[in-house]
């Protein structure tokens, strides 16, 4: 009400990313815009299927995600989120979502999406890691020097990520 008080009018729609297409972003470590995450399309298609901000995607933490099996034997992933603003340590929310794509990397899939990205940050900043477990400051989607992705470095991200699939941005 406020903004169309000022003249200013609702707010604009964000197009949707065409989840299916995902897995047509280039995957490595390089990002898609400067001062953006390393993993850029890990980080698109990860935020995708699990329905995060672009503000829970760059201080998100490493250490909240496990990559487990399901009752039947699947592969699973399990991210703990916040269930508000005010949970940051993620303590209220965990969601989980299984492998959909049986291992071909051309289709968006959470579970291989979160574990390549796992895997890059074992290699790329392996003294943050004991005995297997992420340091508990180590971003899960970081720069490429290991530090928090400003939420307009993410944002810029999932603009360039809908350039490249050719979305329409208006």
């Amino acid at each position: 009400i406020r903004s169309c008080k000022r003249g200013v009018g609702g707010p604009t729609k964000a197009l949707p990313l065409p989840l299916l297409r995902l897995g047509e972003l280039q995957d490595d470590d390089a990002p898609f815009v400067p001062g953006g995450p390393t993993g850029s399309a890990a980080a698109i298609i990860v935020g995708s299927w699990f329905l995060t901000r672009e503000v829970e995607l760059s201080t998100t933490r490493a250490c909240l995600v496990s990559l487990d099996a399901s009752p039947s034997g699947g592969p699973v992933v399990r991210w703990s989120l916040p269930a508000s603003k005010s949970d940051v340590e993620a303590r209220g929310s965990a969601r989980s979502h299984g492998c959909c794509c049986n291992g071909d990397p051309s289709i968006s899939c959470p579970y291989h999406a979160m574990d390549r990205q796992i895997r890059r940050l074992k290699r790329l900043f392996p003294s943050r890691w004991s005995n297997g477990v992420a340091d508990l400051d180590l971003p899960l989607f970081p720069t490429v020097d290991g530090g928090v992705v400003t939420k307009d470095r993410m944002t810029a991200t999932i603009v360039e990520a809908a350039r490249i699939l050719e979305v329409p941005l208006e």
